[in-house]
């Protein structure tokens, strides 16, 4: 079963012009296949996340319900690596919600960052999706505490840690467990045809 339902090229087009993008048409299916790359891309993401609340595979995974996209809104996780200079800020921000097995619905939030490049060794345009659970419930605070820790015992008794490492991976637990609760509950109306992340593939 599709976990999407993929806009057509004139559709995609439709839309873009409507938000007042100005895409020449016959760029259109690179910038909705890149559009699609970067929804498969956050949805594997979440799914991995999704692993920890529940390890053993269900014969009925999550599935989205609903999302919104909220390019003017700062996470709390965003805004702390962005003040403490550890990441530039976020071109966009999605909030996605997916019902679980159970029918539980649980809010997952992405920030959308420009990847770096080297200008000795040009490459196209990268991307770097942070996508967590939001701390609406105590599962989600356990999921992320759960992979901060993982996180900092490779830096920390990995071979590249080692003591050096300590201060960056404090940060870098700290840092993840950030976020949710004061990112607000407004949540969009399902579009999953046509979303706000036409921001995304167009930069």
């Amino acid at each position: 079963e599709d976990k999407w339902v993929y806009p057509s090229e004139q559709q995609y087009y439709n839309a873009m012009k409507s938000k007042g993008f100005n895409p020449l048409p016959q760029d259109v299916h690179i910038i909705l296949a890149i559009h699609n790359a970067v929804n498969e891309q956050g949805w594997n993401q979440l799914l991995e996340w999704e692993k920890a609340y529940s390890p053993t595979p269900s014969p009925n995974p999550p599935k989205l319900k609903r999302f919104m996209g909220r390019p003017q809104d700062l996470s709390p996780k965003a805004a702390l690596l962005w003040i403490t200079g550890q990441a530039n800020r976020p071109f966009d921000r999605h909030d996605w919600v997916v019902e679980r097995e159970n029918g539980e619905e649980v809010r997952y939030v992405i920030d959308f960052y420009t990847g770096q490049t080297d200008p000795k060794d040009p490459k196209p345009v990268s991307m770097h999706l942070d996508v967590r659970p939001a701390l609406d419930s105590g599962d989600a605070l356990k999921m992320r505490v759960g992979r901060a820790v993982d996180e900092w015992k490779e830096e920390w008794l990995g071979k590249e840690g080692g003591k050096e490492g300590v201060f960056s991976s404090w940060v870098g637990a700290a840092t993840a467990m950030v976020g949710g609760g004061g990112e607000g509950k407004k949540e969009g109306a399902a579009a999953a045809a046509v979303s706000e992340d036409a921001r995304a593939a167009t930069k």
